[in-house]
This record gives C-alpha cells, sequence and structure tokens, in this order.
C-alpha cells in the first residue's frame, strides 16, 4: 500500500502493517518520517530496537533470523534497516522474506534512496507494496518551497513578514534541512510578534558567515582555497555534517541532470529551471557542468554515499574529511587526485 507523508500517522494507527518502507532523497523529511514511526511503534510496545545498516554485499541472515526469533526482553521487536545501496537481488529477495515471514510481535521499518519509475513496474515492487506499507519521499518543487517553508514557520509559532519569507527561501534555495536550521534559529527569539525582514537577518547572520551554499558556490565556481575556507568554517561553527551533505548531493544530481541536457543542447533558463534550479543559479550550475564530467560528478555522488555512511557510524572526523574531498572535486580536482 503507498501512502502519503500527511497520510502515515492515521494509517499507522487505523491499519496497522508489519513492514514499513521509507523511499526517498529528501533528508529531512526522511529522518522525520523515520522518526514518526519509531515513535508511534515505542508507543504501541515496540521496546526491543535491532539496528541495522546494509550495504551492496552485507549479509542478511541475521536481519531474517532475528524475525523469526521472539524478543529477549518479551516485548515486542522493532527492527530498524537502513539500506544503502541500490536495490540489488540481496536486497529484493530479502525485502520479499521480511514480507512474508513478519509476525505480530516484530515491526520493520526500512529506509531507502528513492525508487525510481521503472522499479515500481517490476513484480518484485508490486509484490511488497501489495503486502507492506510503502512511503514514498519527494522533493519539495521549488514552486512550492516558500509554502512548505510558510507553513513549517507556522507550526513552530513563527510569524514573518512576506518579504523576510522570500528572503529566507532564497537564502535557503530548497534546502529543507537548512531551511530548518534557520527556523529554529528564529523560533529561539521568541518575540511572540511578526518578524521583519531585518530581524530575520540579524537572526541567521552567524550561519550566513560560512553556510552550505557559500560552500558550494565557491567548488563549483572552482575557487578551492575559498571551498575549503568555508568548509572549515561550517565545522568550525558545529554544522551537522548532515546538512553539508544534503545540499552538496542536491547539487551534485542536479548538475547530473544540466549535463544531460547539455549533452542532448537542450540546456536553456527554461529547461534548468524545471530542474529547481532558482534563476540566480542558472549560469553558475550551466558552466559548472560544462567544466566537470560526468565521470567526475559520478565519483563526487559516490563519495557522498561513503559520507553518509560515515555519519551514520558516528565517525564524525571521517565524515568531514570526505565532504571536503567531495568539494576539492567539484572545484576542478581529478578523481584520482582525491583521496
Amino acid at each position: 500500500m503507498k501512502i502519503q507523508r500527511e497520510a502515515l500517522e492515521k494509517t499507522f494507527r487505523s491499519q496497522p502493517h508489519g513492514l514499513y518502507w521509507i523511499s526517498g532523497d529528501e533528508p529531512l523529511l526522511n529522518i522525520e518520517s523515520a522518526d514518526l514511526i519509531r515513535q508511534l511503534a515505542k508507543h504501541q510496545g515496540y521496546l526491543e530496537r535491532e539496528r541495522y545498516v546494509m550495504e551492496h554485499n552485507s549479509d542478511w541472515e541475521p536481519i531474517m533470523a532475528s524475525v523469526g526469533s521472539l524478543s529477549l526482553f518479551a516485548s515486542q521487536k522493532f527492527i530498524d534497516i537502513q539500506f544503502n545501496a541500490k536495490f540489488n537481488d540481496k536486497f529484493k529477495a530479502a525485502l520479499a522474506y521480511l514480507v512474508e515471514h513478519r509476525n505480530d510481535e516484530t515491526l520493520i521499518l526500512v529506509s531507502t534512496a528513492k525508487v525510481e519509475s521503472s522499479a515500481t513496474k517490476a513484480k518484485w515492487f508490486k509484490a511488497i507494496e501489495q503486502h507492506a506499507v510503502h512511503l514514498p519521499i519527494w522533493p519539495i518543487k521549488s514552486s512550492e518551497f516558500k509554502e512548505w517553508l510558510s507553513s513549517r514557520l507556522k507550526a513552530e509559532g513563527v510569524q514573518v513578514e512576506n518579504d523576510a519569507l522570500t528572503m529566507l527561501a532564497q537564502r535557503t534555495e530548497g534546502n529543507l534541512l537548512a531551511a530548518s536550521q534557520e527556523i529554529s534559529a528564529l523560533k529561539l527569539l521568541d518575540h511572540g510578534e511578526l518578524l521583519t525582514t531585518e530581524i530575520v537577518l540579524q537572526a541567521t547572520a552567524d550561519s550566513a558567515r560560512y553556510d552550505a551554499f557559500q560552500l558550494i558556490e565557491h567548488a563549483l565556481k572552482g575557487d578551492i582555497n575559498a571551498a575549503v575556507r568555508a568548509l572549515y568554517g561550517l565545522r568550525g561553527e558545529g554544522t551537522e555534517p548532515i546538512i553539508v551533505l544534503s545540499a552538496i548531493a542536491a547539487n551534485i544530481r542536479q548538475l547530473m541532470a544540466v549535463k544531460k541536457l547539455l549533452v542532448a543542447r537542450n540546456a536553456n533558463d527554461g529547461e534548468l529551471k524545471r530542474l529547481g534550479i532558482f534563476f540566480n543559479r542558472v549560469h553558475l550550475m550551466r558552466e559548472a557542468a560544462k567544466r566537470l564530467t560526468a565521470a567526475s560528478l559520478k565519483a563526487a555522488l559516490e563519495y557522498c554515499a561513503s559520507v553518509d555512511e560515515s555519519i551514520k557510524t558516528s565517525q564524525a572526523d571521517r565524515a568531514w574529511h570526505q565532504l571536503e574531498q567531495v568539494s576539492l572535486l567539484l572545484a576542478g580536482m581529478m578523481p584520482e587526485e582525491v583521496t
């Protein structure tokens, strides 16, 4: 059964299932949806939690064995699986096994990257979706981002004037994690009144010094020194590496899409805007896509997967080092120079 994010809690309470599958490439929405399932599961008595981070060649046997065993603590069991690779045969077989052998004492959450449209037509996928809850997470469209930002601010009890909202939308450029961070900063003001553009600018001034978008802009312009300074500034200010990773990965995917348009000789302003690229970055993204090769962009995206793994395994130093390598690669260093 496929559902929308807005229906997750209602579906969980009214139509409980043994397996929930969250797929998508929007980190903030993925994280929040998974956290909601964890909270609901805990509330319903799934107190024993097992966490697995799975890669391409990971062994699924321990998970399969766990599904078939009773909880050691006589409570219901919650199995939390993060899969960080393409959907290979091992993954498909494991998912089919989990759906078939799940029991009332076990709740399973599987988190993955987005499911490509071609995969949704496959027999294996249809079988899973028929017996489990599938929650596809779609990125917020650029045309809808300002509205999303406004709703998010209202939900947090923060009121801003329209010009301030527009400025905040342009500043965060569709990055939900960055927007969430800015909203948290504004919430601390607790003025209880309409916030002006000046107040919003002042409240976010510190994070503006070394924000992730500044880092990306330097890298895409080929300014290696400025990119590295911005990265170290972000780390020094205590920025979470997942925020930087999210911004970089989103831009790499956009660059790959622009690269395809360039090959097809169709990289006009309108097409780039349809990719969610804001008008003031169209030229920058087009020129960067011309400069960077398809191979270097692929290598950069693969590095992002490694950064994600380091973050999830609490290896912060390694994650920051890898983020530096991705930044250098985007700034123009050849892949073989990146270690």
